[in-house]
């Protein structure tokens, strides 16, 4: 063999080397690509389902906040209308005539006597003349300092127990205490 031909052959040999390791190259180029593209597709499924989660959990909380607020201002103008209940209440007591007013007071000292023996009574000054009219000579009568609206205060003969039937105290006492019933009646 020439050398020549030991060259050509050599060089040949060489080339199919070359291309051989280029295309292994190239197949291991391919693999690493699909590889990275398999992780990308994975990584692009889990920041989807995460965003999802998120986007999830985010409406989840503005239902909540949006149903939160709706009942918040529901309370709130069930308690503004119970208000205003209470007052068209004291505005009919203070409106009613002398002889609704009479009769009201004298359940009320009724019901004073009921749980105490009551020897001074304590009512608004334009009330005083209604209960002079009342069978109340054994007990003393007197007009109260304060801006009493209407009803009574009863007292016992030392003063050591006292029944409030004042229309402020008892509407107040209402409005506290009966929230329930006064919600069951005016929005059931």
């Amino acid at each position: 063999m020439a050398l020549n031909d030991v060259k050509d052959k050599i060089i040949e040999e060489a080339q199919h080397r070359a291309q051989q390791s280029v295309r292994e190259a190239d197949e291991e180029a391919k693999k690493l690509h699909d590889g990275v593209q398999c992780e990308l597709l994975d990584y692009e499924e889990r920041l989807k389902a995460n965003a999802d989660r998120m986007i999830e959990a985010a409406e989840r909380r503005e239902i909540a906040a949006a149903e939160f607020e709706g009942k918040r201002l529901l309370l709130d103008k069930r308690r503004e209308i119970i208000i205003d209940v209470v007052k068209s209440a004291e505005k009919h007591l203070q409106t009613m005539s002398d002889a609704e007013r009479s009769k009201l007071l004298a359940k009320l000292l009724k019901q004073a006597q009921s749980e105490i023996a009551v020897k001074r009574i304590m009512v608004s000054a334009k009330d005083i003349a209604l209960v002079q009219k009342m069978n109340v000579a054994s007990m003393s009568i007197g007009a109260v300092k304060s801006d009493l609206k209407g009803g009574l205060i009863a007292e016992n003969e030392d003063g050591t127990i006292r029944v409030d039937y004042s229309f402020d105290s008892m509407l107040s006492n209402i409005a506290q205490h009966y929230v329930r019933e006064l919600n069951e009646v005016l929005f059931q």
